[in-house]
């Protein structure tokens, strides 16, 4: 792994520990978020059957919970190089053009990542400015889900940033599967 790799003797890696420890931070309140949902979840589902009162506002509460728990983990998936990848066709290619095919990957994702942190940096100065709240008994604010998802966002953008040409350390190593008739004979 990138980190793992690193020395104390290379610029890169202080600013791969600090990743890693913020990274810490963020699976935990992803983590507390989660758990906060489901707490409400279960309160609201057996406070309603058994007392017929529910906790307020509680669908939101999650709602929002769900951003937290969905958006900040994104950073870690960035650094673990843990994303989704069809690699069908890219795989049989030589070294080189995977490589090539990596770094036109990742810097392509930085740019769409970009766009969607503008998007929600543009979304949380909106509701920010106009002070926009949820309809609800508590009248929730409707900015820190809105600032959280452009901090995950951001967040997610330095990472695969720090990591675009970095190749994937698993992926390239392992060879393509074999096909049952290519296997060599157990005796």
């Amino acid at each position: 792994m990138h980190g793992a790799a690193t020395s104390a003797g290379n610029p890169t890696g202080w600013l791969e520990g600090a990743f890693t420890r913020i990274e810490r931070v963020l699976i935990a309140v992803a983590g507390a978020a989660i758990l906060v949902s489901g707490g409400i979840t279960f309160t609201s589902v057996f406070g309603r059957w058994l007392f017929g009162w529910a906790v307020p506002d509680g669908e939101i509460i999650v709602q929002d919970m769900m951003i937290v728990a969905c958006v900040l983990p994104l950073a870690v998936v960035a650094g673990r190089h843990a994303h989704i990848a069809v690699d069908l066709f890219v795989r049989h290619l030589s070294a080189r053009a995977q490589r090539r095919v990596d770094l036109f990957n990742g810097y392509l994702g930085v740019v769409i990542l970009v766009a969607i942190a503008w998007s929600g940096w543009l979304n949380f100065t909106s509701v920010w400015e106009s002070d926009g709240y949820y309809d609800g008994r508590l009248e929730l604010p409707e900015w820190p889900a809105r600032l959280v998802f452009f901090i995950g966002y951001l967040l997610f953008v330095a990472r695969s940033l720090h990591r675009a040409g970095d190749p994937p350390s698993t992926e390239k190593t392992v060879p393509p599967a074999q096909a049952d008739d290519d296997r060599p004979q157990e005796h």
